[in-house]
Order: structure tokens, then sequence, then C-alpha cells
């Protein structure tokens, strides 16, 4: 009862700051130069991540607050404590839904830094089984394009085409389709 009261509690918290901050941002968008919103936004996302420590301090179990903090470190760049979190959040998940969500935060992560097998090695076992998400797909496709291994990333994106879902990624399927034809 206390840990979906207090999952309730973050997410009021939450809906609250974004409505601050677009009220904010829509009364002074004129006036503020990019460099104030940039300093805005950094300063929100520290409070963010201040804050959901400190619901952490009473509630460590709280595997959704751990995935948010990942996503926010890494949406800070703050990498190492990405990896961090990532790695808390393995020990907390319970479920196939819950190990997903990690995937994808240390997936994004790993495709930041540039190591893209370690996407490979995270992703290929889900996404050869049928059971990958279309984000996991996603990520693993964007990795291959990391590796060169463009054959293998107009496969997954011409998968998003079959199924309806491929509108956003044609551009990317017709790059890797010319990347894989001998004369690419």
């Amino acid at each position: 009862m206390k840990r979906r009261v207090s999952l309730l509690l973050c997410d009021l918290r939450y809906r609250i700051m974004r409505l601050l901050v677009s009220a904010k941002g829509e009364q002074k968008s004129s006036y503020l130069s990019e460099r104030e919103k940039t300093d805005f936004n950094e300063n929100t996302l520290s409070q963010e991540i201040r804050w959901l420590e400190e619901q952490l301090k009473r509630t460590p179990y709280w595997f959704q607050g751990v995935v948010k903090i990942a996503h926010l470190r890494l949406t800070a760049r703050d990498f190492r404590a990405c990896y961090d979190a990532c790695q808390v959040a393995k020990l907390l998940e319970m479920n196939e839904k819950e190990r997903r969500l990690t995937r994808e935060v240390l997936s994004t992560l790993y495709l930041r830094l540039g190591e893209f097998e370690k996407v490979k090695e995270l992703l290929m076992p889900i996404c050869e089984g049928q059971a990958a998400s279309t984000v996991e797909q996603e990520l693993l496709a964007a990795a291959h394009m990391g590796l060169e291994e463009y054959e293998q990333a107009a496969d997954l994106f011409d998968h998003f085409e079959s199924s309806g879902i491929g509108g956003r990624t044609r551009p990317i399927l017709e790059y890797a389709e010319q990347k894989k034809s001998p004369s690419g």
C-alpha cells in the first residue's frame, strides 16, 4: 500500500512540475534567451533527480523511481550514474515489463557511448525470439547501422514497413538499402 501511495505521489509531483514548467515557459518565452532556457531545463532536471533520490532513500525498492533516475541521468549525459542506476534496476526488476524498461535505457546508453556490440549482445536474443518491442527492434537496428551492418538493419527496418509502423523509418530504410547494395 505504501509503495502504491508513493508511486501516486511521485506521479502527481511529476505532473505538477510539468504544468509549472510549461506555464513558466509560456509567460517568459519571449524574454528568455536560449542559454537561460537550457539553464532552466538543467536546473529542473537536477531538481527532479535530487527529489527522486530523496524518495528512494525512503523507498529503496521502488523500481520505477530507479528507472526514471537512469533516464534523467542519460538525458543529463551523466553516463556513469545512468549505468549505475541501470544496474540497480536490474536487481529490482520483477517481471518482463520491468526487464524491458531496463534494457531500453541500458541499450540507449550503449548507443550514446558508441558501444554497438553491447547493444547487439543485449537485444539480439530478444529480437530473434520475435518477443521484442518496436523500441527494442529500433535500438537493435540503430546498433546495426552503427556497425555498418546495413543488411541486418534493412531487414529490421523492412519489418517496420510491413507492419505498418514504418513511416518514420522509411528514410533510414532507404539509406540502409542503398548502403547494402554493391554500388552503395
